[in-house]
């Protein structure tokens, strides 16, 4: 989405008010004209800021790049951080937390439907619990894998489970890579995401309650 390019007294006061109100929990009043702004030297910093945004098409959300500076540094920072890598890794920190607060209930569903699948998958035949499943078939083409490439499971279900980065590098090189390399490239990032969702935080032991569940299915499948 293309958004409108500030102005230097629309980033000046987005910073100013960010900043302060970090400070004293009170929104400044507004600076109606540059002319009023002390340290005018500051002024060139915004201006390689917008030039920034120009050349980004607009893409950027310069409202939260600002909030999210001065979120981190609790409080004043120096315009001429607006322009630093850092800040820049700060902001795409703060993107991906609102897009996990945004998502959070569909990444809750996907990991259920999951769930439900992978223990009936396993009730119907006959893997008594998740490490039958996670290895069924692994030297050829692993079960979990094709579940995964036909979107059985997600990538969100994947990332609950322990050290899954290090069991699909040891999984024949040409099936991983056309099934699990996206997965595997935004490991990190996924779960950091997946635990940010309290349900799932609260889960102490993931494997453990696939494995009850499992349990669960066979004994009402005698029944």
């Amino acid at each position: 989405m293309s958004r409108k390019i500030p102005s230097v007294l629309d980033l000046y006061n987005e910073w100013r008010s960010q900043c302060l109100f970090r400070k004293t929990g009170a929104w400044p009043r507004k600076v109606l004209s540059l002319d009023n702004v002390k340290d005018q030297d500051k002024l060139v910093h915004f201006e390689k800021f917008i030039k920034t945004l120009e050349n980004t098409d607009g893409i950027i959300d310069w409202k939260l790049y600002i909030e999210s500076l001065a979120s981190f540094y609790e409080g004043w920072f120096g315009p001429d951080l607006l322009n630093s890598q850092k800040s820049i890794h700060i902001y795409k920190t703060a993107i991906n937390i609102k897009n996990i607060e945004e998502n959070t209930e569909d990444i809750y569903l996907g990991i259920l439907r999951s769930l439900k699948f992978v223990v009936a998958y396993c009730n119907e035949n006959d893997l008594h619990d998740f490490d039958s499943y996670l290895f069924d078939d692994s030297t050829l083409f692993p079960t979990i894998l094709k579940h995964l490439s036909a979107g059985s499971i997600t990538f969100y279900f994947l990332a609950l489970i322990p050290n899954i980065d290090v069991t699909l590098k040891a999984f024949p090189n040409d099936v991983r890579d056309s099934c699990a390399a996206d997965f595997l490239a935004k490991y990190k990032n996924l779960k950091n995401s997946v635990f940010s969702v309290k349900k799932i935080r609260e889960v102490r032991d993931f494997v453990g309650l696939i494995n009850k569940l499992i349990t669960k299915g066979e004994q009402m499948q005698k029944t």
